[in-house]
């Protein structure tokens, strides 16, 4: 049977590779993106333009998880420094707070963002094949 902790544990190790993954994603949108600028040998279909869309979910994504960490980490600033104010060991977070609610919801603008711009860069490439035919 398991505990509260192994829950937390879990949602911890998920929530760490949600984010990784949404990074990978939105880094390869990007750099696929990029070697169509940059390439000499484009498809006939795929020009760089037809991936601005995803290339921008991509960017939302990135900005999302870099405002999610440092929203994070005022929070737990925050934190501390009321613990160390009123000087006890424990404390527990307050899922009322603009800030804790803030992390939570860049956290899933981060997810939605990078899911969008993976799907969207799919579309687009199913769309140059479907052509090609």
């Amino acid at each position: 049977m398991a505990t509260k902790d192994d829950l937390i544990k879990e949602l911890q190790f998920f929530s760490d590779k949600l984010s990784e993954r949404s990074r990978v994603i939105a880094g390869g949108v990007i750099a696929t993106w990029w070697a169509l600028l940059v390439g000499d040998k484009v498809p006939t279909k795929l020009a760089p333009a037809t991936l601005v869309g995803p290339v921008i979910c991509a960017a939302i994504a990135i900005l999302a998880d870099l405002l999610q960490y440092a929203v994070s980490y005022v929070h737990s600033l925050l934190a501390l420094r009321s613990l160390e104010r009123e000087k006890v060991k424990e404390f527990q977070f307050n899922r009322r707070t603009i800030v804790y609610r803030t992390r939570n919801v860049l956290f899933v603008v981060k997810l939605v963002a990078a899911l969008l711009s993976i799907a969207w860069l799919i579309l687009v490439v199913a769309e140059q094949f479907s052509y090609e035919r």
